[in-house]
């Protein structure tokens, strides 16, 4: 009989600068993810660096997937000034209420064959000026 387990693609920075300074309610967009290799999920780390202020209870930053559109020639709504639809939320990072720096994961997000990931800050106050990362690691069944 043979046994399942995971394989594991390379793990890599998706947005980076682009979360430096990211004001209250703002986006971010990564560049676009090619998924030809055949992954399935993804586990996304999202690491602050020490805040400038203390969050509010409730503070979360968002992260939603952004897909190519069917016919290859596009991507669905959603970037640095539209807003993504709520469906494609693929989760969301509660932040403490501390100004300290913090590293969040989301696992098994579903994946795409091309996607972009967007966050959108919800934390009440801009992000530090340096040190911000998301990064993913994609991952797949195998049969040995």
């Amino acid at each position: 009989m043979a046994s399942v387990s995971y394989e594991y693609g390379s793990d890599a920075s998706v947005l980076t600068t682009e979360l430096n300074t990211l004001a209250n309610d703002a986006n971010a967009i990564s560049s676009a993810i090619d998924n030809s290799a055949g992954y399935l999920f993804d586990d996304l780390e999202f690491h602050n660096a020490t805040l400038g202020y203390t969050p509010s209870a409730g503070a979360r930053i968002e992260v939603y997937m952004i897909s190519q559109e069917l016919d290859g020639t596009g991507y669905e709504d959603g970037n640095a000034s539209i807003d993504p639809p709520a469906n494609n939320l693929v989760g969301v990072i509660n932040v403490r209420v501390s100004t300290a720096a913090q590293t969040h994961i989301i696992r098994g997000i579903p994946l795409a064959e091309n996607f972009k990931y967007l966050v959108i800050n919800k934390t009440g106050g801009a992000l530090p000026a340096s040190g911000n990362t998301l990064r993913r690691k994609p991952y797949r069944y195998q049969t040995a």
